[in-house]
């Protein structure tokens, strides 16, 4: 399993969930840890 191409997708999921409006902050705990880490 190629893990870069997993973090991408990740990524871009909260991208696009933070242009539909959301605050980080939500986006960050609904994705959790790993999500924050790669945002902070």
């Amino acid at each position: 399993m190629r893990k870069g191409s997993f973090f991408e997708e990740h990524i871009m999921r909260i991208i696009k969930e933070q242009d539909s409006g959301l605050p980080v902050v939500v986006v960050s705990h609904k994705h959790g840890h790993s999500a924050t880490t790669i945002l902070n």
